[in-house]
């Protein structure tokens, strides 16, 4: 019986690719691509500025891009980047927060969920739904998500200067 398209997938295979997931993203090729994202940043962004509107029925962040280049060396961990304001401004569609100021953490979020996808898509293509061309809900459930691995502690305490002069071999643990 040929299976269809959109049936779900093996749960053999799906914890499979979970735990396959799980050890390369602590790798040192995820390392590489973080400090890839890092020297990227800190190469071609400017400093954000943050700045705070009280409009009388919600308090906002909003976020603006000042002339100040990036730059790794003001900064002593990953986390530290990672809580630089980057300019940009998200609604938070929550009752008197309106908008948002966003950070550096909320692009590698971005650049992970990427990561995630990629590399799904090149080691285990059938597991990509082809009507919507998005991983299948199974998988996307199973996998350790991107952001599990930017709030954890010891991935915020990464020096910065020790990864982008590639000094790590592995994940602090």
């Amino acid at each position: 019986m040929k299976r269809s398209k959109h049936a779900p997938p093996d749960p053999v295979k799906v914890a499979l690719v979970s735990l396959e997931w799980s050890a390369w993203v602590r790798s040192r090729e995820m390392l590489d691509a973080i400090r890839g994202w890092v020297l990227a940043v800190c190469s071609t962004r400017n400093r954000g500025i943050v700045s705070v509107v009280d409009s009388g029925y919600d308090v906002s962040t909003h976020g603006s891009v000042s002339d100040v280049p990036l730059q790794a060396e003001d900064f002593v961990t990953l986390g530290d980047l990672l809580d630089a304001p980057n300019g940009g401004t998200d609604a938070t569609y929550v009752s008197g927060s309106g908008l948002r100021a966003t950070t550096f953490e909320d692009d590698l979020m971005h650049r992970l969920f990427d990561v995630k996808a990629e590399w799904i898509s090149a080691h285990y293509p059938d597991m990509i739904n082809d009507a919507t061309d998005s991983l299948t809900d199974a998988i996307c459930d199973l996998l350790v998500d991107p952001m599990q691995l930017v709030y954890a502690e010891d991935f915020r305490a990464i020096n910065l200067d020790d990864l982008l002069a590639g000094r790590l071999k592995e994940f602090p643990s």
